[in-house]
């Protein structure tokens, strides 16, 4: 029987390539912006395979485009799985919900039958500041619906998102 190599930094750059060619991936959470880093809990970070912030490098080529913030790469260390968290960082109220809706289509179309898609992805939203969501509201099920998962202040990885 020979054994599965698993996930490994290396392979998060070929990962994601594909989808999005004209981003650079940093190590660790160095791909967010410095005041965005406090906002993201890592249990083992030796398990993160890397970060890009998709908005910086889609800046140029499409300045009119909802484009979504980060992709975090991590490792399950149990499946050898990799796992994609594309992580919205914005303020949190009702108005803003259509806005996320809309950065959400366009990673989609990004990733569309390319290598992200097939891995394990989930689409997350972290506040700026405090919310104006409230735990039960018809704005926060819209967005689960959609597969965003609203996660307050900070995402943990890897509990806060799946």
């Amino acid at each position: 029987m020979t054994r599965q190599r698993g996930c490994t930094a290396a392979d998060f750059p070929r990962t994601v390539r594909e989808a999005f060619p004209h981003c650079r991936v940093q190590a660790g959470l160095q791909g967010l912006k410095p005041a965005h880093r406090a906002q993201v809990r890592v249990d083992r970070t030796r398990d993160l395979l890397g970060s890009i912030d998709l908005d910086a490098c889609h800046q140029a080529r499409e300045p009119n485009a909802p484009r979504w913030d980060y992709l975090i790469g991590w490792c399950n260390a149990q499946t050898q799985e990799e796992h994609l968290y594309f992580l919205e960082v914005h303020q949190a109220k009702p108005e803003a919900v259509s806005q996320v809706l809309r950065k959400k289509k366009w990673v989609v179309q990004k990733i569309r039958g390319r290598a992200p898609a097939r891995k394990k992805h989930f689409f997350c939203w972290a506040t700026t500041r405090k919310t104006t969501l409230l735990k039960h509201s018809a704005a926060l099920r819209k967005l689960a619906q959609q597969g965003i998962i609203f996660v307050g202040y900070r995402l943990h990885i890897p509990r806060g998102c799946e």
